[in-house]
């Protein structure tokens, strides 16, 4: 750290002028890793300067320093001059916001270049700038572990309004069901990933089930494709565990990224799968498959096959968030709009309709980057009810969702 400045001050006291031959001031991977710099020595000023001196200082260093002073210098040197100029004016920002040159005398360098000082008054003592220093340490050290270990949860429920919207015979709101989930991801060597999850599921009489996963994922290139720009590939393994069962499966998906290319945007997904039931004692082995191609701008066409029988033959997605999946069941269209309520929440409503069975569902979703929280409603399951269900349970997720958004937009104010 002292030497940094001594050559500073020494480049500045020859003869008032630069001196780039020889022995120059330079910076190095060991000077990144030395203590802090002292911004005052760098600005020769005393610690306890007034900020008209600090701006004097600054205004002479750059009579030397500024990068157009070296214009017949040669790269190296001129590089040089630009880094020397650049701790210049860092030093000249630092000290001359009240804030941050306390806070800089207090922690140094290490301090100013830590995120989240906004919390902190000018009024702050160098005890509590210290106390504040180490509570956001621990925070960027619980954001990183968070960013490692990628952890994800989720909750869902579903309910019945189908006696909600009958013209005789009403009943009550019936509890479906209930699904809690949890997973966890870390990252290996490379592109390697493996994570565990698990899920915890009741129905309506209260009787519980679940199922444990472990996965690996591990994303590759598939050579090097027009351009120069490589495919994509990605290879994910997940072994499930439940009372009731033991399967493991391996998805391989396959992409064409370039954009010169016949198949750009296509992907192909291959699925393999060996069910072991505890029960019979059974291994079933299955396969899926399933191609995405693009059709028009905004429309996808999806093909789908699992263990040799075709379950889903279209699925056309728009731009304005709708999807309506063909399949030999019959035509599910769906609408769906999401925004954003928060800076970290999201929240969503999606509603669907079955041909022929009418079955109608409408659900509201809410998200944060680590959870979820969901709740399906079932409005309708047969012709009769279906338009005095689709009118009225419209209404009721738009309530919810406008409620939701008031307040979170009043928690966002205060």
């Amino acid at each position: 750290m002292r030497s940094k400045c001594i050559k500073i001050l020494q480049m500045f006291d020859d003869d008032d002028r630069s001196t780039f031959g020889g022995e120059h001031w330079t910076f190095t991977e060991e000077d990144e890793e030395e203590e802090d710099i002292d911004f005052y020595v760098i600005l020769s000023v005393p610690r306890d300067a007034t900020t008209e001196e600090i701006h004097k200082a600054y205004k002479q260093r750059c009579l030397i320093f500024h990068p157009d002073k070296h214009l017949n210098l040669d790269v190296p040197d001129r590089k040089e001059a630009d880094k020397i100029f650049a701790e210049l004016q860092r030093a000249h920002k630092t000290l001359m916001d009240p804030c941050m040159r306390r806070i800089y005398d207090v922690m140094g360098v290490r301090g100013i270049n830590l995120q989240g000082w906004q919390l902190v008054e000018y009024s702050s003592t160098a005890e509590d700038i210290r106390r504040e220093y180490e509570f956001i340490c621990r925070l960027r050290d619980h954001e990183i572990m968070l960013q490692i270990i990628n952890p994800i949860s989720s909750f869902f429920t579903k309910f019945s309004l189908i006696g909600c919207f009958q013209e005789v015979d009403r009943y009550g709101p019936e509890l479906l069901g209930m699904r809690l989930g949890q997973s966890v991801d870390c990252a290996l060597v490379g592109s390697h990933k493996i994570g565990l999850g698990g899920q915890t599921l009741f129905d309506e009489r209260g009787i519980g089930n679940g199922n444990v996963q472990l996965w690996h994922k591990w994303a590759y290139s598939l050579g090097i494709q027009q351009e120069g720009r490589p495919g994509k590939g990605f290879y994910e393994t997940t072994l499930t565990t439940s009372p009731e069962m033991a399967q493991i499966s391996t998805k391989i998906t396959l992409a064409d990224t370039s954009p010169q290319s016949f198949f750009h945007r296509y992907s192909v997904t291959i699925e393999p799968m060996l069910t072991y039931s505890i029960l019979d004692s059974s291994i079933s082995p299955s396969i899926n498959a399933s191609l995405i191609a693009p059709l028009l701008p905004g429309w996808k066409a999806t093909l789908h096959m699992a263990a040799q029988i075709l379950l889903q033959i279209f699925n056309f997605r728009l731009p304005v968030s709708t999807t309506t999946r063909i399949s030999m069941h019959g035509i599910t269209p769906s609408l769906s709009y999401e925004c954003q309520i928060s800076k970290y929440s999201r929240i969503a409503f999606k509603l669907t309709l079955s041909y022929p069975s009418f079955l109608l569902l409408s659900s509201i979703r809410i998200s944060t980057s680590v959870s979820s929280f969901e709740f399906c409603f079932v409005l309708c399951d047969n012709q009769e009810d279906v338009v005095r269900a689709f009118v009225k349970g419209i209404f009721i997720p738009l309530i919810a969702f406008n409620t939701a958004r008031l307040i979170y937009r009043r928690m966002r104010r205060k």
